[in-house]
């Protein structure tokens, strides 16, 4: 792998995990168009170290959520992202066991099922929140889990964008949704990490030192930004913009990969 490989995967990497736009999708896209893996063990390995520094990323930015959250182990947000991480593991590991993976070819159609997710999100109206609504709460968890579980194993179906839309389908608020999303990262990607540290060879094949470090640093700095962008957004635009985005980027992968 070349330095600027490297670092354009940080990028799309940082940029793309926390817009609704499937940060799976794009580092798939960009691997398959350039070809740059020697190895499929070395795709992975590198793909979850870049997910670490956007994990690092969440941390910073959600720091005193998180210390709150440490602080109050018994409290109804973290019993919900217990729920949410357990129902994810859940189905990506049955899907492992069944060996069920996603051809390239199908990478245009699930950019198409976010877009159509986006749209219809989109038309989400705030007073379909119930009148009772108190939080983040546990039919919330269970949607936005299964979710992402489902979003975790077919690239091209973002995470953020999916599960905040099964937050918001499920009667939260969008900026509720958003965040218990984000937070939502965290104990997937570590499940990830150690998932793959213990399944792997630990080969890295063509990736260097600096190709890691470039990787890490430029996906920390990208991620950094895209959190505060998705955060304005949520509040202020609707998502359905990105859907023109994706169709777009639907259409190109159609030509290339099929």
């Amino acid at each position: 792998m070349e330095i600027w490989q490297a670092i354009v995967l940080g990028l799309i990497q940082g940029l793309t995990e926390f817009l609704p736009v499937s940060s799976s999708g794009h580092l798939l896209f960009f691997q398959e168009a350039v070809g740059i893996y020697d190895t499929y063990n070395t795709a992975l390995l590198f793909d979850i170290f870049l997910h670490l520094a956007t994990l690092l990323a969440v941390i910073i930015i959600f720091r005193k959520k998180i210390w709150e959250l440490i602080r109050n182990p018994f409290c109804k947000t973290n019993y919900c992202l217990l729920i949410a991480t357990a129902i994810s593991c859940v189905i990506v590991v049955v899907f492992l066991l069944l060996d069920i993976s996603m051809p390239i070819r199908a990478l245009p159609f699930t950019f198409l099922i976010t877009a159509a997710i986006l749209v219809a999100v989109s038309f989400i109206k705030p007073e379909k929140i119930q009148p009772n609504y108190d939080g983040i709460g546990y039919r919330h968890g269970i949607a936005m889990g299964t979710i992402q579980g489902i979003a975790a194993i077919f690239p091209g179906i973002s995470r953020s964008g999916s599960t905040i839309a099964a937050g918001m389908a499920t009667g939260a608020r969008r900026e509720e949704a958003a965040e218990f999303s984000f937070l939502m990262s965290i104990p997937i990607i570590i499940a990830s990490f150690v998932w793959e540290a213990f399944s792997s060879d630990g080969g890295l094949g063509s990736i260097g030192a600096w190709q890691m470090i470039l990787g890490f640093l430029v996906a920390f700095v990208a991620a950094i930004f895209s959190i505060k962008v998705m955060l304005v957004l949520i509040k202020r635009a609707k998502l359905y913009w990105f859907s023109i985005y994706l169709v777009a980027l639907a259409i190109v992968s159609f030509i290339l990969f099929w």
